[in-house]
């Protein structure tokens, strides 16, 4: 043959490589079936995962209960390992499927770890045990993502003392790292614990801590400190975006380098991002504390509490710089319970924030706005707000009567779309909801209109969330996609276009970002450029 014929026959080998090396094969397992297959289909499926999991594989797990696991495989040649719960929807290949393999949940019995970079893990339920953390992703992982997870702590306690399940919901370290779309709740200590860069977490909802640290009245194994809904320390470059929490005990829901403060040499937090977020803790005395923090920008949140005196709100502490503050709805800003005194705010640019109370610690801004009562649609008390039972996140929504509907500031920082995916308009409202011209705000599935007439009618979530009670609100709107970098819903769809608003904004200009293209993209062009030049 001639060199050309052997040069194209070596480039379709090598194209086929590449194709079985980055795609690689799916296999479907049920933990149910009679026999032990292949896992070529679901009619010869396997029982459990295989020991080795082969990168560029997609493993579909049916309904049924599997072991704990540590996600081990070596990087290799960089391509995903996706481990999906199989569904009606997202199933792999039909030979075989019963609608009824995938209707109910795929449990993992026990904790879940990652050690490698490199993965998918999309739509299980995980039980917490052993007074650990029950999914954790360590250091050295990069890409890693976990997807529509229930994240049960399965707390046990016997009326004042701990005596079952996992301390902590998710520990995630390393880079490039995302959890979105996930309930995490019924934790012994702290919901998300963060070391890393490049994290994102999106459309999640944290509730049920029962806080057994320092400040607990329930003891126990788990007594580590502070107990917090997100606990941080090396934290930079991550966003925030359309989480809502609630029903945590202990000390607050966002607590910025709880641990490895070292007062004489602190450990800082850099370029965070925090937006269209709903934070409700009225069972803590701040609700979130910024601190040890260089640049930050609070963008459209709701930092929301009870009213106690100074405290109830936000606490902004020691060394803070390159602080942006606009459209957030704040019970009241705390400065001298972290440092002692009152600020003159000069590390910050802030305006168009509603606080409730001005306790005389903060000095607002001539655009700032105190409004005894935003006007929120199930009318959130500000004092007896401990009487509310599992409120959605719709309960936040404003009236169409609101002061602060049409009064946000419209700055090239602000989230393009809110907590929902809506666009904002040329006159964003304060807070994390955007209301269109027709006087709606649409939750995904509706247009949810919050009139002054409805203000006392409590709205229910019209779709089922990712986890096991009806109220985690946030989560129910973002479709799980295999790994796909978008998602087709609006949900799922403003939180992409978030996190390019905070990226352009705040992390754009770092040789890092380039590490963040996936081995796919990468082999998938080499292969396009093979194919092009075999062809030419």
């Amino acid at each position: 043959p001639s060199i050309t014929v052997r040069m194209r026959v070596s480039y379709l080998f090598f194209l086929s490589w590449i194709l079985s090396t980055v795609w690689g094969a799916t296999i479907y397992v049920r933990s149910t079936s009679r026999t032990n297959g292949t896992g070529s289909s679901w009619n010869d499926s396997l029982l459990d995962l295989p020991a080795t999991l082969l990168r560029g594989n997609t493993y579909y797990l049916a309904d049924g209960t599997y072991a704990p696991r540590i996600f081990n495989t070596s990087n290799g040649n960089g391509a995903m390992i996706k481990v999906i719960h199989a569904t009606s929807a997202d199933h792999g290949n039909e030979t075989g499927w019963q609608i009824s393999f995938g209707s109910g949940k795929a449990f993992f019995s026990g904790n879940v770890q990652f050690t490698t970079p490199n993965w998918f893990f999309s739509g299980f339920y995980v039980n917490g045990s052993s007074y650990g953390t029950t999914v954790s992703v360590q250091p050295n992982c990069q890409n890693v993502t976990l997807d529509h997870l229930t994240v049960d702590g399965n707390f046990v306690y016997n009326g004042t003392w701990q005596i079952g399940g996992a301390c902590a919901g998710v520990l995630m370290r390393g880079a490039y790292n995302v959890l979105q779309y996930s309930e995490v709740f019924n934790i012994a200590d702290d919901g998300i614990v963060l070391d890393g860069r490049f994290l994102t977490i999106k459309g999640n909802t944290v509730h049920n801590l029962h806080g057994c640290g320092t400040d607990a009245i329930l003891f126990g194994p788990c007594n580590n400190g502070h107990s917090d809904g997100v606990e941080s320390a090396h934290l930079n470059d991550t966003v925030f975006s359309g989480n809502y929490f609630y029903d945590i005990k202990s000390t607050s829901a966002f607590f910025l380098n709880n641990y490895f403060e070292v007062p004489a040499n602190p450990i800082y937090c850099n370029r965070l991002r925090l937006e269209n977020n709903i934070i409700f803790i009225p069972d803590t005395g701040l609700v979130a504390y910024i601190q040890f923090v260089n640049g930050i920008q609070l963008y459209n949140n709701i930092f929301w509490g009870i009213s106690q005196g100074r405290y109830g709100g936000l606490a902004v502490g020691k060394n803070v710089t390159n602080m942006e503050m606009y459209n957030n709805i704040v019970m009241s800003i705390n400065t001298v319970h972290l440092t002692g005194n009152s600020t003159n705010a000069t590390f910050a640019s802030y305006g168009n924030n509603m606080f409730t109370y001005d306790i005389q610690q903060w000095p607002l801004s001539r655009s700032d706005y105190v409004v005894p009562n935003p006007g929120f649609f199930n009318g959130i008390p500000t004092v007896n707000a401990k009487t509310l039972i599992d409120p959605t996140s719709m309960s936040f929504i404003l009236k169409n009567s609101s002061f602060v509907k049409d009064r946000g500031f419209a700055g090239p920082n602000v989230p393009k779309i809110d907590f929902y995916g809506n666009i904002r308009d040329s006159k964003p409202d304060v807070g994390p909801f955007e209301y269109n011209s027709q006087g709606n705000v649409n939750t995904g599935s509706s247009a949810t209109s919050a009139s002054a007439s409805a203000s006392n009618t409590v709205i229910n979530p019209t779709s089922s969330n990712a986890g096991s009670t009806s109220n985690a609100g946030s989560t129910s709107n973002g479709s799980r996609s295999s790994g796909s970098a978008s998602s087709t819903t609006s949900r799922a769809s403003g939180a992409s276009a978030a996190e390019t608003s905070a990226t352009s904004s705040m992390l754009s200009g770092s040789s890092d970002q380039l590490q963040s293209m996936s081995p796919e993209m990468m082999s998938m062009g080499i292969t396009i450029a093979i194919i092009a030049h075999l062809f030419a």
